[in-house]
């Protein structure tokens, strides 16, 4: 019986990696990437109707508003256009 072998095949098997970084903690950088923008609009969309609906400071008027949604969107809407 080889034992050598057996130690490499182990390794292989279990992803040694011998100071390599991983498939794994690149993925996990990149899903923290994807959802970003995602986390970004929904918490100024959350800000945005908070002060709206409860708060109702009086510098956000129309326009401001506006302005509001269209930077909140931004995040989301800017790596599609990108593709195009």
């Amino acid at each position: 019986m080889n034992n050598n072998n057996a130690d490499s095949n182990y390794n292989e098997e279990m992803g040694c990696s011998c100071g390599e970084i991983s498939e794994d903690s690149i993925s996990s950088n990149s899903r923290w990437k994807t959802y970003l923008p995602i986390i970004v609009t929904l918490t100024l969309f959350i800000i945005e109707i908070l002060l709206d609906f409860f708060f109702k400071p009086s510098f956000f008027t129309e326009n401001t508003r506006l302005i509001w949604y269209v930077l909140a969107y931004l995040p989301v809407a800017l790596p599609r256009i990108r593709q195009y």
